[in-house]
């Protein structure tokens, strides 16, 4: 549905130019969309999608995904699927076993390091150069934590990672 741009009144201006953008998008004769509405998108949307990130990243302090001492996240205090699969046996075993408190699926980072990587490209975009360059330490820093402790050398694959009571990475 396209929002009724009347309705925007005491909005911020950001806020009123996105609307705009969706309900009367600026079209080059391809049908792509302008440059400028596309900025307007972003301009409204960055600071909303990054303040979901730094939620789930486990930088907001309200926030308990980055809780134990691997830099691995783990949603489970927020949602019951790591990633879309409610009968997942590995991620099934998790909660029947009561061990959402220690264990971190690989799905949650790996997500985590693709959306960094999005909102960096958009940060880059809006000359946001501390935002940028947050990313890439946040990128550099889940992809050393799960190639540190989820990678199992001997499958081949990225596993699932059960730390113990302190919080430390044992196993995989």
């Amino acid at each position: 549905p396209v929002p009724n741009i009347r309705s925007t009144c005491g909005t911020d201006h950001r806020e009123r130019r996105a609307m705009a953008a969706i309900a009367a998008p600026d079209r080059h004769d391809d049908g792509r969309d302008s440059p400028a509405a596309g900025r307007a998108l972003l301009e409204y949307f960055y600071p909303k999608l990054k303040k979901y990130y730094l939620f789930l990243s486990g930088d907001n302090r309200l926030s308990t995904t980055n809780n134990l001492q691997s830099n691995l996240i783990r949603t489970w205090d927020y949602f019951y699927n790591s990633g879309g699969w409610d009968d997942y046996p590995a991620q099934s075993w998790v909660h029947q076993n009561k061990l959402t408190e220690n264990v971190t699926p690989v799905v949650s980072t790996a997500h985590l390091i693709r959306i960094a990587k999005i909102l960096s490209s958009a940060a880059r975009e809006l000359s946001l150069d501390r935002d940028v360059k947050y990313y890439s330490e946040a990128i550099e820093k889940f992809s050393t934590a799960l190639h540190q402790y989820a990678w199992d050398e001997e499958s081949g694959y990225f596993s699932y990672v059960v730390h113990d009571s302190e919080g430390k990475p044992i196993s995989h």
